[in-house]
């Protein structure tokens, strides 16, 4: 059911469903108020609109059907009308539920109709801030706590848009660096603490099947290959400074034995049922 003013304009708007009633306030044609109503009128939600000085939405606050603001959401325009940045908040109440005590924030700022950062997190204080390039890829990713930095990624790309680097600075003084081929995988990946390399991954792909890794550290060299059955694997051996030293060898999902060597001779074998050691065989 619809209602009109004396000028013809739409002033109320009365939308009645299987399992709810959506009641609409409007003003100079603007919505103004809009209340969902579901079930047994216990749930559902109140939108207040605002607008500014050219009709365009501004702010939106959301409450809940106790008028208990719950969320807000607020945007602002350059000269020209265009969405430059939006605000929202959402709210909780507090264990006595009279006061608003704790709120969740996220942010994201444009240029024209490019993304250029988001915030999510507690006003600036902790959560996530994500950057974009001028090509709408993520350009890096800041974890903050207590207003700190806590971790930081930082993403390169090829000219025709395929991701290539990764910088992860996970904590303070570390620092991994991923390397992807053409095919989108990671094919080295090296860690660095307090600016020493200490680890470097080498990765080899067959049919998006990671068969082969290479692993250099300080104390030796690892090396692990793979080997499937229909894309499923169905072993994997690992070599010590050219040794191998260990081999596993799947039955099923969640059952398969391990070989364990010496100096390259094979001294046991253990069993695993459900991922749990059952039985061990000496040689």
């Amino acid at each position: 059911m619809t209602w009109y003013s004396e000028d013809g304009e739409i002033i109320k708007e009365t939308i009645k469903e299987e399992n709810s009633i959506t009641e609409k306030l409007f003003e100079n044609s603007l919505l103004l108020q809009e209340k969902v109503t579901e079930g047994n009128q216990d749930k559902g939600y109140l939108n207040r609109y605002r607008y500014n000085a050219s009709r365009q939405l501004d702010h939106v606050e959301t409450y809940d059907l106790s008028e208990n603001l719950s969320s807000s959401v607020t945007y602002r325009r350059d000269a020209k009308g265009r969405i430059i940045s939006v605000n929202r908040v959402d709210y909780s109440q507090n264990s006595e539920g009279n006061d608003i005590s704790g709120k969740h924030v996220s942010r994201y700022r444009f240029a024209g109709r490019s993304l250029l950062e988001e915030w999510h997190g507690n006003d600036y204080s902790t959560g996530t801030f994500i950057f974009y390039d001028s090509d709408g890829k993520i350009s890096s990713v800041i974890e903050k706590v207590d207003g700190k930095t806590a971790s930081e990624k930082k993403y390169r790309f090829n000219n025709d848009g395929t991701h290539i680097i990764t910088e992860d600075i996970p904590s303070e003084g570390k620092k991994i660096i991923s390397f992807a081929g053409t095919d989108g995988f990671i094919n080295e990946e090296q860690t660095f603490v307090n600016g020493t390399l200490v680890s470097k991954n080498i990765d080899t792909y067959e049919n998006k099947n990671l068969t082969k890794r290479i692993t250099i550290t300080p104390q030796g060299t690892y090396r692990y290959l793979y080997e499937y059955e229909n894309d499923k694997l169905s072993s994997e051996t690992w070599f010590f400074n050219g040794e191998i030293v260990k081999e596993r060898v799947y039955t099923d999902d969640n059952n398969y034995y391990e070989d364990l060597y010496s100096g390259s001779r094979k001294y046991i074998r253990v069993y695993y049922e459900n991922n749990e050691k059952t039985r061990a065989v000496q040689w």
